[in-house]
């Protein structure tokens, strides 16, 4: 592996010349992508000496943002660039208050990588996409028993005749979020000293939901 790449700086806000430069290096296909994210303003870049050297487009959904694509500039590869890209971009997102990073690999380079970095696979039940997320908060670890149960099922029959798939305590351990990923149409429900008091499918349990997760934070369901 080459040595780190020193002096580079993560930029936010980027400009047009960052786009020239993105240009002059990146394959039309690929700069497509970083032009149009510039245009939403969902567009990251690294500089060196100056000069766009990587990118990074993203869309954000309230708490949940997606990194749909980044690429480095080929001399600058196996160097950590991309690296310090990706943790930069996430400390980013927490500054900004979303709780929630995701992505999808195209290849096993990119899923060891994304690893590395801390993000969780996932099967999303919609999608054969390999995507992955990363919570950018520390959660609340699952729980089987307690007196107040917040529980998924993962089956789209509005069922709950057998136990949950996973479940989470409503009346401890309230300092740490309820993070997961759940499909719309996964039941979803609340267990009361052992009885189901409550449940529908996903989309219908959080009212309005735009996204593909579970966010609870303390005791208190928004629905």
């Amino acid at each position: 592996m080459n040595e780190p790449l020193e002096d580079i700086v993560f930029i936010t806000k980027p400009i047009e010349k960052d786009l020239q430069d993105i240009k002059s290096w990146c394959e039309d296909y690929n700069y497509s992508n970083a032009e149009s994210a510039f245009k939403r303003n969902n567009l990251f870049v690294i500089h060196y000496l100056d000069k766009a050297i990587a990118f990074l487009c993203y869309r954000r959904e309230k708490i949940v943002a997606t990194i749909d694509f980044a690429e480095v500039q080929s001399i600058f590869r196996n160097m950590q660039v991309g690296g310090y890209m990706l943790e930069s971009t996430l400390k980013h997102f927490k500054r900004t208050r979303i709780k929630i990073a995701e992505l999808y690999c195209t290849s096993i380079k990119s899923h060891r990588h994304a690893k590395r970095h801390g993000f969780i696979p996932i099967k999303k039940a919609h999608d054969d996409k390999k995507w992955m997320f990363r919570p950018l908060v520390e959660t609340r670890k699952p729980r089987k028993n307690s007196k107040v149960l917040f529980a998924i099922w993962k089956n789209t029959m509005g069922s709950y005749d057998q136990k949950p798939d996973v479940s989470w305590a409503l009346d401890q351990d309230l300092e740490h979020p309820i993070i997961a990923y759940c499909y719309g149409d996964w039941t979803v429900g609340i267990i009361d000293n052992g009885n189901v008091v409550k449940e529908t499918v996903f989309k219908r349990f959080f009212k309005g939901i735009e996204y593909d997760y579970v966010y609870i934070v303390g005791n208190k369901i928004n629905e």
